[in-house]
């Protein structure tokens, strides 16, 4: 809206100054050669003058455009320096490609292609969150629809879970970590830095759980339009990734820790309200269902569960 905006006007400035100066060369020429040169030397004098006129012109333009940039980089907010994180991309990246072999053993999948890991921030999930309500939305390219998108997924986020740290970006295929919220995740789960390492790699755990559905159902398409934290197919993905999560920590070792992790997604650790309560119900759903389909049948039930959803929940 705001760059149509910047681009109209600097048209009708355009438009304008070429013509104020068109039309002041013309009258100049008029009056200045009227009656003293010969009809070939006024056209000749003409071509000039409208030669001058276009470079007047153009260099009009680019002062026009030096003046747009400085106004909209004096009206911009100054954006917050990012906090210093507690691991690097380095760090992060090193887990993830450490965490890949247990997640494709408890899964029984394998990656045709890995995803990548990107460090963020809650702005950028944010927008992350809001190109993924907008999916399947035809109303919402509109610039102002997709900013309150935006702010209304911000917002939902910090409510449910201020110390989520790994998303799986369906329309990217990449995950995402906020080490920002390392911390108070570490705190909400009685863990000290030391086990910071492992609380990200059973969070990537998680997340590779999702990249696996996504490889095998299209979660983009399956997900498109769909609202209701507790509809089937939302339930039956969080639980596989709850089970998988909890089959990879035994794979390592990390029981305890990934028990703590669990009860604070499942609102064991804290009770919660409004959508973190939903999105904890969500998870306590999910997984109860899965560990059934897993006891019965191994990974394949789970797969066939993500598959083919129960009609209810």
């Amino acid at each position: 809206m705001r760059k149509a905006s910047y681009r109209l006007a600097a048209l009708v400035m355009s438009v304008g100054l070429l013509i104020t100066v068109m039309l002041t060369a013309m009258v100049g020429f008029n009056m200045y050669f009227r009656n003293t040169v010969s009809l070939q030397e006024r056209a000749s004098s003409l071509l000039i003058f409208t030669f001058l006129s276009v470079v007047v012109f153009l260099f009009s333009i680019v002062g026009i455009s030096m003046i747009q940039r400085a106004l909209r980089k004096a009206a911009a907010p100054p954006r917050k320096p990012r906090p210093d994180f507690p691991f690097s991309q380095q760090d992060a990246s090193a887990w993830m490609v450490s965490i890949i072999p247990a997640v494709e053993k408890v899964s029984g999948r394998s990656f045709s292609t890995y995803p990548t890991v990107k460090l963020v921030d809650w702005l950028e999930v944010g927008a992350l969150l809001a190109d993924e309500l907008g999916t399947g939305c035809e109303k919402c390219s509109d610039a102002l629809t997709n900013h309150l998108l935006e702010l209304t997924a911000m917002q939902s986020s910090l409510r449910m879970m201020p110390y989520v740290i790994g998303k799986y970006g369906i329309r990217t295929g990449e995950i995402y970590l906020l080490p920002e919220n390392s911390d108070r995740l570490l705190e909400e789960a009685g863990l000290d830095s030391s086990h910071l390492d492992d609380v990200i790699r059973l969070t990537l755990a998680h997340e590779l759980v999702h990249a696996l559905q996504d490889q095998e159902t299209g979660l983009a398409e399956r997900l498109a339009g769909q609202r209701d934290p507790m509809a089937p197919f939302n339930v039956v993905i969080e639980g596989q990734a709850m089970v998988l999560q909890a089959e990879v920590a035994r794979e390592l070792g990390l029981c305890e820790i990934e028990a703590r992790l669990a009860a604070l997604l499942e609102g064991r650790a804290a009770p919660k309200s409004g959508d973190a309560k939903r999105m904890a119900d969500v998870y306590r759903a999910g997984k109860e269902i899965m560990r059934g389909a897993m006891q019965d049948g191994g990974a394949e039930a789970m797969w066939d569960l993500i598959e083919t959803p129960p009609a209810s929940v």
